[in-house]
């Protein structure tokens, strides 16, 4: 028997799960919640407990090929270095630095620069009449503090953002 993929398990066409994922997720959780994705060769596990024993079980490491295609070893290379695929200690050394960019003071300093930034994000779907809540603002958002906080400059956040976008989007 070959392994199932999302769409199987889900048993709806794409456009419906993307459309609404919520009931089939719930769906997922109590029927399936822990299997291998036959096209992309992931382990997907979707409750909240075994995700978190996962994290927490040194016998789950990140650092593992991301990328497998030969063409893409250049970006295996990169990605290895990447705080979120490292295991410790390596990822806690870097994340005890990232820390410091974080911390209270700095963050309520950022609250007025994020306000105007949620405002002029609001005041483009108010424009266009309508906003699609992730696409115009839970993923600009972030994209726009970290470019932010790490001085890209104003003109240069559209680059920032496509590129963060081609990042999230690999698998």
């Amino acid at each position: 028997m070959s392994e199932p993929t999302l769409h199987a398990i889900s048993g709806v066409p794409l456009e419906e799960f993307v459309a609404d994922p919520y009931p089939y997720y719930h769906r997922l959780r109590s029927e399936t919640p822990t299997y291998r994705d036959a096209e992309s060769g992931a382990w997907i596990v979707t409750r909240y407990a075994d995700a978190g024993a996962i994290l927490r079980d040194a016998r789950f490491v990140a650092q593992k090929p991301f990328f497998n295609e030969p063409e893409l070893e250049r970006l295996q290379q990169i990605s290895e270095r990447w705080m979120v695929l490292r295991d410790p200690p390596a990822h806690t050394r870097l994340r005890r630095l990232v820390n410091h960019a974080f911390t209270p003071r700095i963050v309520e300093n950022l609250g007025p620069h994020i306000e105007h930034m949620v405002g002029q994000m609001l005041d483009r779907v108010q424009a266009a009449g309508s906003m699609e809540l992730i696409h115009d603002l839970a993923f600009p958002l972030p994209v726009a503090v970290i470019a932010h906080m790490l001085g890209v400059p104003p003109d240069r956040h559209a680059d920032f953002k496509r590129w963060s976008e081609a990042l999230a989007n690999l698998s």
